[in-house]
């Protein structure tokens, strides 16, 4: 491995390091947010650090070929712990900052949401209803005018349909 290749490597490693620490930090605000507990932390823990250890192989084999060495270790842990040290708190205040941005995003979404297709959607079905009542009360006036009108009619004969239509009540 030559010289330029080993301080890739130590720059990556570095590197990644302080990213796992801003995956971290982020999974503890998430954590914290949602109000996780149980068996959801435990889960949620094995797959962060399987989702760390698969992106620490995959930046060491892009680096290094896979070559592990005690150094690298040690520079990965070294960035972690200068990220806690001098970016934690100001990344957990800009994580914190698009959490509310996004939060704010989402209820202008659903307030849009709202106002231009459910409140339209729901003035819509009212006035359909409102007209198809209307419609139902003036075919029953309707009808209630035309039994008027043939009742002269229906006395007579309703002797001999009695048999037609008695068994259908």
């Amino acid at each position: 491995m030559t010289l330029e290749t080993q301080w890739l490597a130590l720059a990556t490693m570095f590197v990644s390091g302080m990213l796992l620490g801003v995956f971290l930090d982020l999974y503890r605000v998430l954590k914290g947010k949602w109000g996780l507990t149980g068996w959801v932390v435990a889960l949620v823990d094995l797959c962060y650090w399987i989702l760390a250890a698969g992106w620490v192989f995959s930046v060491l084999l892009w680096s290094t070929w896979g070559e592990l060495r005690f150094y690298m270790l040690v520079v990965l842990f070294l960035g972690l712990g200068v990220y806690y040290l001098w970016l934690s708190r100001p990344a957990i205040t800009v994580i914190l900052f698009v959490i509310r941005i996004v939060q704010a995003l989402i209820r202008l979404i659903v307030t849009l949401l709202r106002l231009c297709i459910w409140t339209p959607m729901m003035f819509i079905g009212m006035c359909c209803w409102a007209v198809a009542r209307m419609l139902g009360k003036s075919l029953l006036v309707v009808l209630r005018g035309l039994a008027w009108l043939f009742r002269p009619l229906w006395r007579p004969l309703q002797p001999l349909l009695r048999p037609i239509y008695l068994p259908l009540f």
